[in-house]
């Protein structure tokens, strides 16, 4: 919630300690859009997401991209895994699936796909 929030207020909150810890550790996360390999796997939302075996994320939504034919989901990543095309896996019931970080939007701008 870093975004949300101005650390050099007086006005404390629930949290600010915690926040202040993860901001002098340099950690950092961005909503990223991931895109799954398999179109009939299906993120729904807490599953992990994993890169070289550790788990760095949990998904936060996810679901079927029918007007881009992709299996879609979203995460808060770490900033340096964050990057257009970093490979990683989802765990979507008991399997893991390939994905890579999506670039954004994934909608087709000229509406190609509605007219063809």
């Amino acid at each position: 919630l870093g975004f949300a929030v101005k650390l050099d207020k007086a006005v404390p909150f629930i949290g600010e300690e915690a926040l202040e810890a993860q901001w002098g550790e340099g950690v950092r996360r961005r909503l990223s859009c991931l895109v799954l390999t398999d179109l009939n796997a299906v993120a729904l939302g807490n599953e992990p997401v994993r890169q070289d075996g550790e788990v760095v994320a949990r998904v936060t939504s996810g679901g079927q991209g029918y007007t881009v034919r992709r299996s879609i989901a979203y995460a808060y990543l770490p900033v340096e895994l964050a990057q257009l095309g970093t490979g990683l896996q989802v765990e979507v019931f008991g399997e893991w699936v390939p994905a890579e970080v999506g670039a954004e939007p994934l909608w087709d701008p000229m509406g190609e796909r509605i007219r063809g």
